[in-house]
């Protein structure tokens, strides 16, 4: 049987569009609309702030780009249907293109879908960076009768959505980032796989999703070598290899094999294992994803 191929985001009859929060973004509260998108001048006059994008339509909806306050320091994005405010969000900047500059690069930020949760309602996606390098959340607006925000997902440096089972639904596709900087810069610090599903109203794990393969004895040896010939075991250090290969394991179906790979891949007559095991577990018990994997 041919697999069916995995879809990632599309742009479908509604044209939805894709919003990016730039770097230095905060996470604003829902707020009402000022009349006109008026904001308070250092005389305490109301004058119409301009748009700062032209009005877009999104499916049944008008979308809106203007500053959030006279300051012009945050941007807020409304949605209007029938001339009526019924959603919106401040941040620092927002992006409405499909590209943004992001240092010193034009790259793309994604695309627009119908339906990304499978309820029959077609969403809105936003991404938001939230300052901090690296960090953003995608926020999913459900655009029916009633406008709400449906889910709110951390993400760091990559993330997006994918049919991954070929079921028409489309699941998030990202990474968990619990063992950032953890005995290891944040460029070089592992972040295991992890896919989303929408159910019962929520973002949740699916572990189903996320097996693989469990790698042949071969591929384990060659992987072990690896790690033992690393020059950072000269510093009395484990290299990330060593933990980040272990969470790929358990994250992918196999955690026996991702608890037994850290005492093989840990050289003979180097001391600290046992310290190095009881805080590695205790790190690992901090990720959101832990007891859904039973870890």
């Amino acid at each position: 049987m041919t697999p069916r191929r995995k879809t990632g985001l599309r742009i479908g009859a509604y044209s939805l569009l894709i919003l990016s929060l730039l770097a230095g973004a905060s996470c604003g509260e829902k707020e009402a609309k000022d009349p006109a998108g008026a904001g308070t001048e250092g005389d305490g006059s109301l004058q119409a702030d301009p748009l700062l994008a032209d009005a877009r339509a999104v499916g049944s909806l008008t979308m809106e780009l203007r500053w959030a306050d006279a300051s012009r320091q945050s941007q807020r994005v409304e949605l209007f249907r029938d001339g009526r405010q019924v959603w919106a969000r401040s941040g620092h900047r927002f992006a409405i293109e499909s590209r943004v500059n992001e240092q010193a690069s034009t790259r793309p930020v994604g695309q627009g879908v119908d339906d990304i949760t499978g309820d029959g309602v077609p969403d809105l996606v936003i991404r938001e960076f939230t300052g901090q390098p690296g960090r953003f959340v995608f926020i999913v607006v459900g655009l029916g009768p009633e406008v709400r925000e449906i889910a709110t997902i951390e993400a760091r440096h990559e993330g997006a959505f994918i049919d991954v089972n070929g079921d028409g639904r489309h699941e998030f596709v990202g990474t968990d980032w619990t063992f950032d900087g953890w005995k290891a810069p944040a460029s070089s610090s592992p972040a295991p796989r992890v896919v989303l599903t929408f159910e019962g109203g929520a973002y949740v794990l699916a572990p189903s999703l996320m097996q693989r393969p469990e790698p042949t004895p071969e591929q384990i040896e060659q992987l072990i070598i690896g790690v033992l010939r690393s020059n950072e075991w000269q510093g009395g250090n484990p290299p990330p290899a060593l933990w980040g290969t272990a969470l790929d394991m358990m994250f992918s179906g196999h955690p026996e094999l991702g608890w037994s790979f850290l005492e093989l891949a840990w050289p003979e007559g180097q001391a600290g294992y046992e310290r190095f095991l009881g805080e590695f577990r205790a790190q690992l018990l901090k990720s959101p994803y832990a007891a859904a994997l039973g870890l």
